[in-house]
C-alpha cells in the first residue's frame, strides 16, 4: 500500500491486513478510556461522530453520536463508531487525516488528533484480526459439514457414492446450528466458495454440493417455526408447504404431484402460491434486511415455488 509523502512523517505507518493507513499520523500515550476530543479547532476528514465539535467534517453520510458530558466520546462509543463505519477507513481517509493534522493551529490540537488516529488504528486492527479468526472458524465448520462427501485426492462427485452422506451432512448442520456456528460469517463463507467455484466452472460436483449445504441450512432453519395450525385447526396449504420444506430436494416433485390438485392432492396451485408468497413475507420481516440469511431462506422458498409452477405448467398450462 502506498504511503503519503510527508516531510517529516509524524510516525512510521501502522500496518493493518485489510486497510493499513497509508501515512503516519502521529502518536502519543493514549489515556485509558480516552476517545474523541471535542474541543479542537482543526478541519478534519473524520466521520461527523468522530470529529471534534469545533472542527468541520468532510464526511456527511455518517450517523453522528453525541459526545459525553466531559467533552470526550468514551472508548465504547468510539469502538461503535469505527465498527459501524469500518469501510470508511480507507486509504483516502488516512491521507486526509494526515494532511489535516498539519493544519492544526496548536500542539494540543495536533496531539488530540494523533491520539485519535492511534485509537482508530488500534480498533481497526482488532476488527480485522477478529474477522480473520471468524473466517477461519467458518471455513472449519464448512469443512466438517461437507466431509462425508469429500474424498482426499478425488474430485467431488454428486450425488455422493455413499447414500448416507447426505444424512450425515444434514446431521452435522443440525448440530452446528445448535452450537450457534451457522451465523452470517458461515453463510458468507459458503457463498464466497460458491462464487469462486461458479467462476472457475470446472468443478460442477463441488458447486452442487455447496448449493446443497445452503438448502440443508434453509430447511433446518425454516422447520423450526410452524404456521400449520391456527385456532385449533390445521391450515392445509401451510402444512403441505412445510412438508416440502422439510423434505430432501429430490422428493419435491413427488410431494407436489401428490399434494396439488393438478395431481392427486387437495391444495390448489393458487393456494400454494399464496402460502409460499406469505412465507417469503414472513422471512423478510423476521430476518435482517440484506443479510445472507435472508437471501438464502428466501431463495429456498422461491425454489419450491418455481418447482411447483413448473409442474403446474406441464400438467395444466400457465400457473397463477
Amino acid at each position: 500500500m502506498s504511503k503519503v509523502d510527508e516531510d517529516p512523517p509524524l510516525l512510521p505507518p501502522k500496518t493493518c491486513p485489510a486497510m493499513a493507513p497509508p501515512a503516519a499520523v502521529g502518536a502519543g500515550a493514549v489515556a485509558p478510556g480516552k476517545g474523541v476530543p471535542t474541543d479542537a479547532s482543526c478541519t478534519t476528514g473524520l466521520p461527523p461522530a468522530a470529529a471534534p465539535s469545533g472542527c468541520a467534517s468532510t464526511a456527511s453520510n455518517t450517523p453522528a453520536r453525541p459526545a459525553v458530558s466531559d467533552g470526550w466520546c468514551t472508548g465504547v462509543e468510539l469502538d461503535l463508531i469505527v465498527v459501524e463505519n469500518i469501510l470508511a477507513f480507507s486509504e483516502g481517509f488516512w491521507v486526509r487525516l494526515a494532511a489535516r493534522i498539519d493544519l492544526c493551529k496548536s500542539d494540543d490540537d495536533k496531539k488530540d488528533y494523533e491520539e485519535l488516529a492511534e485509537n482508530i488504528m488500534n480498533i481497526v486492527d482488532r476488527v480485522v484480526h477478529k474477522t480473520d479468526e471468524k473466517i477461519e472458524q467458518s471455513t472449519d465448520v464448512l469443512k466438517a459439514i461437507i466431509s462425508p462427501v469429500m474424498q482426499e485426492g478425488e474430485e467431488v462427485m454428486w450425488p455422493p457414492r455413499n447414500p448416507e452422506a447426505l444424512k450425515l451432512m444434514e446431521k452435522e448442520i443440525s448440530n452446528r446450528e445448535k452450537e450457534g456456528q451457522l451465523d452470517e460469517s458461515f453463510l458468507s463463507e459458503v457463498n464466497a466458495q460458491l462464487r469462486q467455484v461458479k467462476g472457475d466452472g470446472d468443478k460442477p460436483g463441488l458447486q452442487v454440493m455447496l448449493q446443497k449445504v445452503l438448502q440443508l441450512y434453509a430447511s433446518n432453519f425454516l422447520r423450526k417455526r410452524s404456521y400449520a395450525h391456527k385456532g385449533g385447526e390445521v391450515v392445509v396449504p401451510e402444512k403441505f408447504l412445510e412438508s416440502i420444506i422439510e423434505a430432501p430436494e429430490s422428493d419435491w416433485n413427488k410431494l407436489l404431484l401428490d399434494g396439488l390438485t393438478v395431481g392427486k392432492g387437495v391444495v390448489s396451485p393458487e393456494e400454494f402460491h399464496a402460502v409460499t408468497k406469505k412465507r417469503i413475507e414472513r422471512i423478510l420481516i423476521r430476518t435482517e434486511g440484506g443479510s445472507y440469511q435472508q437471501r438464502v431462506l428466501v431463495e429456498y422458498i422461491k425454489e419450491i415455488q418455481a418447482r411447483a409452477e413448473e409442474i403446474v405448467n406441464r400438467l395444466q398450462g400457465p400457473a397463477v
